[in-house]
């Protein structure tokens, strides 16, 4: 079965779609908490997160998540959820900076399977050709070469106390490409597994866009 992508499916196109109880458990945490626990920013009456080098500002009376370089772009339903379950649930523990892979995570080896893998096969094919685009696009996400056991490897800021890593290995002679997606260990802490595949695919479609 191949990996579902909720953006696909009609009732979770954006961040309008978010169910409620998201905002509702938001709501229950103390707004300096919450921005505090993810190296954010609560001013004004708003949230302001980083994610994959984006700045999103977060309403969470109106409801409403929009990037701040473009505030009538719509933002998908991915992005929003990461945004707001991270802020509700981060703990605010500091990276290690040991990655793992997800299956690696405390349940992920049952979670990250069937509709739910981690969609390190996008990256293959997209980059299997062009290492080096690789990199180009993980820079133009705040990203930087990381000194991995792939021949291409990235570090990239997913959340700010979350960094995420993209391993490539590229095509040669009869071998085929393949890619590794990996996040540090303490990512638990911030996001559910839900979350972190969520972010993921969020990953593979930025790093796509270029």
């Amino acid at each position: 079965m191949p990996p579902l992508d909720p953006e696909e499916i009609r009732l979770y196109r954006g961040a309008e779609d978010l169910p409620p109880q998201l905002w509702d458990d938001l709501a229950r945490r103390p707004p300096e908490l919450a921005a505090q626990a993810v190296d954010g920013r609560w001013e004004g009456g708003r949230f302001s997160v980083a994610l994959l080098g984006c700045e999103y500002l977060l309403d969470p009376v109106a409801r409403r998540v929009w990037p701040v370089s473009d505030p009538e772009r719509p933002v998908g339903f991915q992005t929003a959820m990461v945004l707001v379950t991270a802020l509700a649930n981060s703990q605010g523990v500091p990276p290690s900076g040991r990655m793992v892979t997800p299956p690696e995570l405390p349940g992920g080896r049952f979670f990250f399977t069937g509709p739910h893998a981690v969609p390190s096969d996008e990256i293959a094919r997209r980059f299997g050709d062009d290492p080096q685009g690789l990199l180009a696009a993980a820079r133009r996400l705040g990203g930087e070469p990381w000194e991995g056991v792939a021949p291409v490897a990235v570090k990239l800021p997913g959340l700010p106390v979350l960094p995420l890593y993209v391993l490539l290995w590229g095509r040669e002679d009869d071998q085929p490409p393949r890619a590794v997606l990996g996040l540090d260990d303490r990512a638990c802490f911030h996001l559910a597994l839900d979350g972190i595949w969520a972010l993921l695919n969020v990953l593979v479609r930025r790093l796509g866009e270029g």
